[in-house]
């Protein structure tokens, strides 16, 4: 009887995860942020669209990271306009890799849909390729 008792002797306490579980999600997201081998590094303050008439970009806050790819927020300096700019590196170690990458902006710069991020432009400045897509105004979290 006295195993099931309701008395407070048989209530475990809780265990303090929840200071590690903050502490780890700091060290998540920093390390997110951070730039990896086979990621671009974070891109510099400003990002030159080349060529005659080619737009300034204001690199802001990092949004996310994928397979091949880092994001930022991106600005328009002409009219403040917000974008998202994905880096990649221009030089990728396999060939593979840059056919796929290749083929991913060929696709979506044909696609045109609601539920589809736009695609607006691709450029290489110095070491990168950016990639300048739709802002989306909410996250998946």
């Amino acid at each position: 009887m006295a195993a099931l008792s309701p008395r407070s002797t048989n209530i475990l306490p809780k265990p303090k995860a929840d200071i590690a579980k903050k502490q780890s999600a700091k060290d998540l997201a920093a390390s997110k942020s951070a730039p990896s081998k086979n990621h671009a590094p974070p891109p510099p303050g400003f990002v030159y669209e080349p060529g005659h008439a080619g737009e300034k970009y204001i690199t802001g806050n990092f949004l996310g990271r994928g397979g091949f790819a880092v994001c930022y927020e991106g600005k328009l300096s002409r009219n403040g306009r917000l974008f998202a700019m994905k880096v990649v590196k221009s030089e990728m170690p396999q060939r593979k890799m840059a056919e796929k990458f290749r083929t991913e902006l060929q696709i979506h710069s044909k696609m045109r849909h609601p539920n589809i991020v736009t695609f607006y432009r691709a450029f290489a400045f110095e070491t990168n390729t950016y990639v300048i897509l739709e802002m989306c105004p909410n996250d998946l979290s």
